[in-house]
């Protein structure tokens, strides 16, 4: 089975075009569409850390989209939906980008 045929949710991916001023400070972000329907599988992914006797779980949200995808750690998800179009969910950053075989996988962040 390839990667593409379990992709069966919808993301909404934006790109900040903000520049920088004269300083060199970072303007306010611009955020625009620049894939309004892409193809995705979401999941999350379970972390278990364990100090002493204490035992933290904490999970991130996985994602894997075509491998043809201009993605970077820059962009950022507005949506991601299931596909009956129910949201998942909403302002996921990116922290990592890795190139597979078939597909790229990013780990994800939730900004509330």
């Amino acid at each position: 089975m390839s990667a593409r045929s379990t992709m069966t949710s919808r993301a909404v991916l934006q790109r900040d075009y903000a520049g920088v001023d004269p300083y060199g400070h970072k303007s306010p972000a611009i955020w625009r569409t620049i894939y309004s329907n892409l193809p995705c599988r979401v999941w999350e992914s379970s972390d278990r850390k364990i100090y002493g006797t204490l035992i933290i779980e904490a999970g991130s949200p996985m994602m894997i989209v075509p491998k043809s995808t201009d993605v970077t750690i820059d962009d950022r998800f507005e949506t991601v939906m299931d596909r009956v179009g129910t949201e998942l969910y909403k302002n996921l950053y990116i922290e990592s980008v890795v190139n597979r075989k078939d597909h790229k996988e990013l780990r994800l962040k939730k900004i509330v």
